[in-house]
């Protein structure tokens, strides 16, 4: 097991590092992602898009992917991304 963290990335930044990163020896990600782009205000629809992006960037790969609801913050409100996270 290996974890990654990246505190204060955006959505696009986690992008390019997983477009970046040999996940070959993965069977298994997990992403959470979305938060500090909700709270930089961009759009539902630009963030679920980069959020869909990362999800076949891994698949890419064969990994199974798993991508995290977003814990409610008081800096914006993330219940549109998380609708659309549950329709991926």
């Amino acid at each position: 097991m290996e974890i990654s963290t990246n505190p204060g990335a955006d959505s696009k930044r986690i992008l390019e590092k997983l477009r970046k990163r040999n996940l070959d020896s993965y069977a298994n990600v997990i992403l959470y992602i979305g938060g500090n782009d909700i709270s930089n205000g961009q759009s539902v629809l630009e963030v679920s898009k980069t959020i869909e992006q990362s999800v076949l960037a891994c698949k890419q790969h064969n990994c199974k992917v798993y991508v995290c609801m977003i814990c409610p913050r008081k800096d914006g409100d993330v219940i549109p991304v998380d609708e659309c996270i549950k329709q991926m």
